[in-house]
């Protein structure tokens, strides 16, 4: 039994090192090691007959030595890459989102490492007349794992828990001609709707739940759900996808903080274009927007791309990223711009940010526009929340206004 395992392990690594040949891949070399140096091993352990197997006199605490000092190679090239694959998605996977549970994730990987370890090395249980005691003590390992690692502390200072918090301030605003490309001309908006509030966004799959308990204000968030471009909330990062649940908490508009520089969007005019490959009329709609050094649009593409726009020479790209995977439903472009070696005044001016969006003709447009604040100083109710947080957080605060345009 034991050296049909030992046969088995050998077939697994020699199937992964003609895989590894015929694809010319170049960590070929890990399977070889371990193809290379078992069969070494075990032929030079059979010459000189100290193989239990074939020869009753011989001792089995020699050949399991011998055994184990030939596996030394291939256990530490294959150990060291595991090491740099822990390392390299370690801190990644802690800022994935809420979507994968890093836990999990990193879980696997060990587990699927300690797995191909002992591949060639498991085959040696079978020599141990009492193999009860082997297995007993390999379970009472597993429990005693898995009691610590539940009972453990999940967030310390040293992995502390990641959390974005932005005090935004949102408008709504529609078009008051509801009759759409209409003619060519000025486009007068309206504002329906505003609110104002601290916007939470966990990067784990706990999201808010170990925060609750410390703090009112968490517990009494509001949970808000995907509606809107973006799910109508300001991302400094496309990253909605990645997390999902999203919570606010009421407070006033963080004036103090956006009050230099503020977000101005006119809707300068729009004009009726006719496109150049299928002759189709089109709107373009022409926009001047004022801010700080940070700002984003984002246009809807739910129904589709737009026409053309003004930030390339081609058309935006609507096509899915991967192959089987659903359409892009935005299209996300930022704006940034700063001086590394100017004063806090110069820092501080207004930016401008001129552009035009072309859709079809009978088509709504949605564009949502987003200014991302991080001087002078955190608004009163941030500073409060941030005061608030124990020592095992790592918040990132800013301010944002943002602003949501149907047209």
């Amino acid at each position: 039994l034991e050296q049909d395992t030992f046969m088995a392990g050998l077939i697994c690594w020699s199937l992964l090192l003609a895989l590894c040949t015929r694809f010319q891949l170049g960590t070929g070399y890990v399977p070889l090691s371990w193809v290379v140096f078992p069969v070494a091993a075990r032929a030079i352990i059979q010459l000189i007959g100290a193989s239990p197997l074939h020869n009753r006199r011989a001792s089995g605490t020699g050949f399991v030595i011998m055994h184990l000092i030939c596996l030394l190679i291939p256990t530490l090239l294959t150990w060291t890459i595991l090491h740099v694959l822990v390392h390299f998605f370690a801190p990644i996977i802690g800022r994935s989102g809420s979507e994968l549970p890093p836990d999990a994730f990193i879980g696997a990987i060990i587990a699927v490492g300690l797995s191909i370890l002992t591949w060639m090395s498991v085959s040696l249980v079978h020599l141990d007349p009492h193999w009860r005691h082997t297995r007993n003590f390999l379970l009472a390992v597993f429990l005693i794992s898995l009691v610590a690692a539940t009972q453990s502390t999940i967030y310390k200072h040293e992995r502390p828990k990641r959390l974005f918090l932005q005090h935004v301030q949102r408008k709504w605003f529609e078009r008051e001609n509801v009759d759409i490309g209409s003619g060519n001309g000025a486009v007068a908006v309206s504002l329906t709707k505003t609110d104002a509030g601290i916007w939470t966004n966990p990067l784990d799959p706990l999201r808010l739940e170990p925060l609750r308990p410390l703090d009112k204000r968490f517990a009494d968030a509001e949970y808000v759900a995907c509606e809107g471009v973006v799910c109508g909330f300001p991302w400094y990062f496309p990253i909605h996808e990645m997390v999902n649940g999203q919570w606010y908490l009421p407070a006033e508009p963080p004036t103090e903080s956006t009050s230099q520089s503020p977000l101005t969007v006119n809707i300068v005019r729009e004009e009726l274009t006719v496109g150049a490959q299928d002759g189709d009329l089109r709107r373009r709609l022409y926009f001047e927007v004022r801010g700080t050094d940070h700002m984003a649009v984002y246009v809807d593409a739910t129904q589709g791309p737009l026409a053309n726009w003004s930030f390339a020479i081609e058309a935006p790209d609507w096509r899915p990223r991967l192959s089987g995977h659903a359409r892009r439903d935005h299209h996300f472009v930022f704006f940034g711009s700063g001086n590394p070696f100017g004063s806090d005044a110069e820092l501080r001016e207004e930016r401008e940010w001129d552009f035009w969006l072309e859709i079809e003709r009978e088509r709504e447009l949605r564009v949502s526009i987003a200014a991302h604040y991080f001087w002078p100083k955190l608004s009163r109710a941030m500073q409060e929340i941030w005061d608030a947080l124990p020592d095992w957080i790592t918040p990132i605060a800013w301010h944002s206004l943002h602003y949501n345009f149907k047209l």
